[in-house]
């Protein structure tokens, strides 16, 4: 059965709204549909543009979805040209503007009776996204069952969703906050379920809600200042950098006796975190100390380009993000959602420092967590009006972010780097951000 777009009347609902779809799509007016052998699936051509919809629900409640299209040119008449994001491959992140709205939409068709659409509006709702099971489906025993998520193989919990009827058309709509889109963001498998009914993303499908968070966030990075320093070359996290601000007090240092490792350690392992970066890349692994309450510091370069952010501490985690940043100089403060951390005692400046007195590293070299070192500190470096305290204490990859403390408990620095000789060798060559850097402009 052939419809053309002018003559609606004469097919049934389903390629009447598969064609109002393709109209909306592509910006065609005269098109026709043509219904494929598969249940609910239309070929719909005009404009010189061909495309496949899929279409689920009763007469009067159908709803089509995108599902391929054909980039070559179809063998009606040339008219006016698609919009930008018909020219993409199907079903991927539509952008519209409405009003002074950017709405956001990636359509999912999960087989011949579902279709999952997310749907956002960054310029109303930062910190949410909605996800929504549309489906044909008769059984009111289904309008009872909530929407259940498993990311990555773990089964998590997410708000209660919404459950609505349009006649034989059932949908489960839940809205995800800032951390679930974190997960999802970086998620490698996602499955669903409402009642007995499952459904797992296919890999291109996982990617492309991948792609959609990306996306969300970079609509929502637009909205931030623009940053007057530089960044360093540095890609930049979830949000963007965050502008570079000073705290108005700085930790004062402590005074008495040297503490032996033993009672060191005591003191110092309340403050110092484990710090995971997801990015698209997978997980890297750094340290981050707390100087206050709500603040902790770390490298930037541990959270470059990181979609999500987590602190840890033995078998306890929080959701971080970076609130203060200077990446040209790989300084950057996060805070951690629901933490409220022990604070280092005091923090020591780096004029104070002498050359033999004893240091000692704590952090998560190649992620083991709460690892001390001891040494010296063997060198204070001026170079291209940047400063280091390079000490013996060794440290690792994965230290990055970590501190480097003296005998007091005072934090003196937070370590960054290690130079390695031509062997990759490294001769307790180790270094250190001065940490009253970190109450500077």
């Amino acid at each position: 059965m052939v419809v053309a777009a002018s003559g609606l009347l004469q097919m049934g609902c389903g390629g009447q709204t598969a064609t109002a779809a393709f109209a909306t799509d592509f910006n065609c007016s005269d098109a026709v549909a043509e219904e494929s052998d598969a249940d609910g699936r239309y070929r719909v051509a005009g404009c010189g543009h061909e495309a496949t919809y899929q279409c689920i629900g009763g007469p009067a409640n159908r709803v089509c979805a995108i599902q391929t299209i054909d980039e070559g040119k179809s063998s009606h008449d040339d008219g006016p040209p698609a919009r930008s994001r018909a020219n993409t491959i199907a079903s991927e992140v539509q952008i519209e503007t409405k009003g002074d709205d950017a709405v956001m939409k990636l359509e999912l068709v999960l087989d011949g009776k579902a279709l999952l659409i997310v749907t956002a509006k960054p310029d109303k709702r930062a910190d949410l996204v909605q996800f929504k099971l549309v489906r044909a489906e008769q059984d009111e025993a289904f309008a009872q069952c909530d929407l259940d998520w498993m990311i990555n193989g773990q089964v998590l919990a997410t708000p209660k969703s919404v459950v609505a009827r349009n006649g034989a058309v059932l949908s489960h709509r839940v809205q995800m906050g800032r951390d679930l889109i974190a997960e999802l963001g970086t998620a490698e498998k996602i499955a669903l379920r409402t009642c007995k009914a499952r459904w797992a993303l296919t890999r291109d499908q996982v990617q492309k809600v991948r792609d959609f968070m990306g996306r969300f966030q970079e609509e929502m990075a637009w909205k931030a200042p623009a940053r007057e320093g530089s960044t360093g070359g540095r890609v930049a996290p979830n949000g963007g950098w965050p502008a570079w601000t000073v705290p108005a007090t700085k930790p004062t240092s402590v005074d008495g006796a040297a503490l032996d490792a033993r009672a060191l350690f005591k003191k110092l392992s309340v403050s110092v975190f484990k710090l995971e970066a997801t990015s698209g890349a997978g997980v890297s692994q750094g340290s981050a100390v707390a100087v206050s309450s709500t603040e902790l510091v770390t490298n930037c370069h541990v959270v470059e380009g990181a979609l999500k952010l987590v602190v840890t501490q033995g078998k306890q985690q929080w959701p971080a993000r970076s609130v203060r940043s200077d990446p040209a100089t790989d300084r950057c403060v996060i805070t951690a959602e629901g933490l409220t951390a022990q604070p280092v005692a005091g923090v020591r400046s780096y004029d104070s420092l002498e050359v033999g007195e004893p240091a000692f590293t704590l952090g998560s070299p190649v992620g083991l967590e709460l690892t001390l070192s001891n040494g010296i500190i063997s060198g204070t470096r001026d170079e291209a009006n940047r400063r280091y305290v390079q000490t013996t204490a060794p440290i690792s990859p994965g230290s990055s972010g970590g501190g480097l403390f003296d005998a007091r408990g005072n934090l003196v620095g937070v370590t960054t780097l290690v130079l390695v000789g031509r062997e990759h060798l490294n001769q307790a060559l180790n270094f250190a951000i001065p940490a009253d850097a970190f109450w500077q402009p």
